[in-house]
C-alpha cells in the first residue's frame, strides 16, 4: 500500500447460510480490496466480510458485493434472529491508515449514491454521514425506514426482494456475543438491558435467543473499544448471568478487534469459539502486502 487513506468496511450480509452465496461475496470483494475475514452465523442468518483498501478500492468492493448477491438473496424469504433492513443490510466504512472521518464520510456517502444509481438500491446514511442526529443510530433507522424516514439515496419504497441498505462512517467498533445456557431469549434479554444501563454510550446490546445452538445470547457492538475490553464485558455479562442463575457457554468476536480492546494475555478467559484476529495484526499483513 502506499500513501494514500486506507479505509476498512465491515459489511453486514443477510445471509449466513448458504455458504455458496457467502464465498461468492467474498471473492467479489477481494477483487476491488484486501479480504481480512469473514464470519458467518446460521441462527442470525448473516455474515459479515470485512475488507480494506483505499478508499475507493472500498468503495468498489463493497459495490460488487451487492451485485453479486442482490440475485441470490431474498428478504422476503429471509428468516433470522437478528435485526435487518435489507439482504446488504449494513455497510460501515471506518478508517484504518491515514484516513480522517471526513474522508470516510465521503466514500459513505460515494457508496450510497452508487448503490441507488447502479442497482436500484436504496440507502440511508447512519453515523457520522447521517443527515440528521436521529438517523445516527442504527436501530432508529430500523425502526422508521419506510414508515416516515424516506432513504437518503432512492426510494420511495425498498427495493422489492432486497430492501434497503444503511451505509456509515464510523470509528472503530467491536461486535461480541456472550452465549448463555437458557431455554428462550427472555434472561438475554435481561442481562442486555442492564449492560446498556452499565455503560451507556459504551455498548449496545440485544439479547436473543438462538434455537439451533439452544443457548441465550447477548449481542453486543463494543462502541469505544480503546477504552473497554471485552474482558471486562464478558465478567459483566457473566455476572449478570449467575445473578439470574444462568451461566455462560462461550463468546465470540465477530470480525477484528483492537490490541487495546482484549486482554491477549487473559485471553483464554473469555471461552472464545474461535482465536480472536487482532487488527494491527491484519493492517501489518495489509501493508506488508
Amino acid at each position: 500500500m502506499n500513501n494514500l487513506p486506507v479505509l476498512g468496511c465491515a459489511l453486514n450480509l443477510s445471509e449466513g447460510r448458504r455458504t455458496d452465496v457467502v464465498t461468492l461475496a467474498a471473492k467479489a470483494a477481494s477483487t476491488s480490496a484486501a479480504l481480512l475475514d469473514i464470519t458467518s452465523d446460521p441462527d442470525h442468518n448473516r455474515s459479515v466480510l470485512t475488507f480494506a483498501g483505499h478508499p475507493e478500492d472500498v468503495v468498489n468492493a463493497a459495490l460488487k458485493v451487492a451485485a453479486a448477491v442482490l440475485p441470490l438473496v431474498d428478504l422476503n424469504r429471509h428468516r433470522g434472529v437478528h435485526p435487518r433492513t435489507g439482504v446488504v443490510d449494513v455497510v460501515p466504512f471506518y478508517p484504518v491508515q491515514d484516513g480522517s472521518l471526513g474522508i470516510t464520510i465521503d466514500a459513505a456517502v460515494r457508496c450510497a449514491g452508487r448503490l441507488w444509481s447502479e442497482l436500484a438500491l436504496p440507502s440511508f446514511l447512519y453515523e457520522a454521514a447521517a443527515r440528521s442526529p436521529e438517523a445516527q443510530a442504527l436501530p432508529w433507522i430500523r425502526k422508521h425506514a419506510f414508515n416516515g424516514l424516506a432513504p437518503d439515496f432512492g426510494g420511495p419504497l425498498p427495493h422489492p426482494t432486497a430492501g434497503a441498505t444503511v451505509v456509515g462512517a464510523r470509528g472503530l467498533l467491536v461486535a461480541y456475543n456472550v452465549d448463555i445456557r437458557a431455554e428462550d431469549a427472555g434472561v438475554a434479554r435481561a442481562i442486555a438491558a442492564n449492560i446498556r444501563r452499565r455503560y451507556p454510550g459504551q455498548v449496545r446490546a440485544l439479547g436473543l435467543y438462538l434455537k439451533d445452538r439452544g443457548v441465550g445470547q447477548v449481542s453486543m457492538n463494543i462502541l469505544t473499544p480503546r477504552r473497554l475490553t471485552l474482558n471486562e464485558v464478558f465478567a459483566a455479562v457473566s455476572r449478570e448471568a449467575a445473578g439470574a442463575g444462568a451461566a455462560v457457554v462461550g463468546s465470540e468476536i465477530i470480525g477484528l478487534v483492537p490490541r487495546a480492546c482484549i486482554d491477549v494475555a487473559n485471553a483464554d478467559l473469555l471461552n472464545l469459539r474461535e482465536k480472536p484476529l487482532l487488527l494491527e495484526d491484519a493492517v501489518e499483513k495489509l501493508f506488508a502486502d
